[in-house]
């Protein structure tokens, strides 16, 4: 029952693009139950990844981490409360992710989390409440669930299944690292 963290995947103008080994079922040994049919753009054979459709299973749970994800820079990099939108700027395509996971039909079924090592914890809240998906919604209304305090990742996704009920295998992460 351990989560299988995710890396190298990316959004494109097709979707959600996930390597082919990084959607994992929930045990790295049981690879031969995976279903692998997908459909993919000319460029995205080339890159030998795979693009998730609504046709196909989505994630439940799609997790972000924050620093260096969501936004730059880190925000133990600040010395004093840093000002979103001024000294702290969101990704362009992490603002097309939550967005998309926003209005979207597709992403109907799944939630939105963020999972944060940082110990800047009322400086990452404050900037969830701040930065808009539109004009209507802060990130932090997208939000799910949340888990920003210092430690590991492994103790966030332990709390993100025992809150949300999603077995880790229909959760995504995305990180910078």
């Amino acid at each position: 029952n351990t989560p299988v963290l995710v890396s190298n995947v990316t959004w494109s103008g097709a979707g959600l693009t996930v390597p082919p080994s990084s959607f994992l079922p929930r045990r790295a040994q049981d690879m031969s139950t995976v279903d692998r049919k997908t459909t993919s753009t000319p460029l995205e054979k080339k890159k030998k990844s795979k693009t998730l459709t609504t046709a196909q299973h989505l994630p439940k749970l799609v997790v972000f981490d924050l620093d260096n994800t969501v936004w730059t820079p880190e925000l133990y990099e600040f010395y004093k409360t840093p000002i979103p939108g001024k000294t702290l700027h969101v990704f362009p395509a992490a603002l097309k992710a939550l967005k998309e996971l926003h209005t979207e039909t597709k992403w109907n079924g799944s939630m939105v989390a963020a999972a944060s090592r940082t110990g800047e914890i009322e400086w990452a809240h404050m900037s969830l409440k701040t930065f808009k998906v539109d004009k209507d919604n802060t990130f932090d209304d997208l939000m799910s669930f949340k888990q920003i305090y210092p430690g590991s990742k492994l103790k966030h996704f332990r709390r993100l299944h025992e809150d949300s009920k999603i077995p880790y295998s229909d959760m995504i992460f995305f990180d910078d690292c």
